[in-house]
């Protein structure tokens, strides 16, 4: 093979359609192409996929941020990232995960336009999906018993502890299924943001439950737990130490 003929050799190139537009960051079109680069780790790819097709991805091209993600180029084992490239402007950068804070501001955002003291709480899932009642009720695996939600926030009206909340599920509730909501905090006239888990529906646990976080909340004790059963029906269950 020639010299010449080498340098003109093809590599070919995986790329992948995320079904819904994705913007530009510098022209905001959407003419956006995503692709893998073929050093890309290719057993990495199905969790990138499913960040994808969840529309959990940001498209960074600046390039501090990319150097910083890439270890100014050392990739790590394990740490490869996505390509894109603007077909319009020509820009182009990496697929970064998007902070699950972030999404779920921007959710709360649009839906806060019109929630009300009278709207029905909303709930999202730890990866900013929104979900139904049944849904949650789904998730937790018992078979026809109800599920209780229990909230760990108690008159939270920004994100800024959220980390703080989540750790402290992990580390302390033992709980890795978290759940988001917005409610009306109807007596201050504001909406409240919470972050929620599940529990089996028990009168005594719910009790132990609803007094547990106080100390995360300035000393104020959960109010109410929502019981909800196989239909999505759901009645609340109030705090008898308040």
């Amino acid at each position: 093979m020639s010299q010449d003929s080498h340098r003109r050799k093809k590599v070919q190139i995986c790329s992948t359609s995320p079904g819904y537009p994705v913007y530009c960051p510098k022209c905001n079109s959407s003419n956006v192409l995503i692709f893998y680069d073929p050093r890309f780790t290719p057993r990495l790819q199905s969790g990138w996929d499913d960040l994808i097709d969840g529309k959990r991805i940001l498209l960074e091209n600046r390039w501090e941020k990319i150097k910083d993600e890439n270890q100014w180029g050392k990739l790590q084992k394990g740490s490869e990232k996505p390509n894109w490239i603007c077909k319009d402007c020509y820009d182009g950068g990496i697929i970064v995960e998007q902070p699950i804070d972030k999404k779920i501001a921007d959710e709360f955002k649009k839906y806060e336009k019109t929630f009300t003291k009278n709207s029905e709480p909303l709930y999202w899932n730890e990866h900013a999906q929104k979900v139904t009642l049944k849904e949650i009720h789904d998730n937790a695996g018992i078979g026809e018993s109800s599920v209780v939600l229990i909230s760990v926030t108690r008159q939270q009206y920004n994100l800024d502890n959220f980390s703080k909340f989540r750790k402290y599920l992990k580390d302390v509730v033992k709980t890795d299924t978290i759940y988001y909501g917005l409610w009306s905090d109807i007596k201050n006239n504001k909406i409240e943001y919470d972050i929620l888990y599940t529990i089996e529906n028990n009168s005594e646990e719910i009790q132990k439950h609803l007094n547990l976080h106080n100390q995360m909340n300035n000393g104020l004790r959960q109010k109410m737990a929502l019981i909800i059963d196989k239909d999505s029906n759901w009645q609340i269950e109030n705090n008898k130490n308040l």
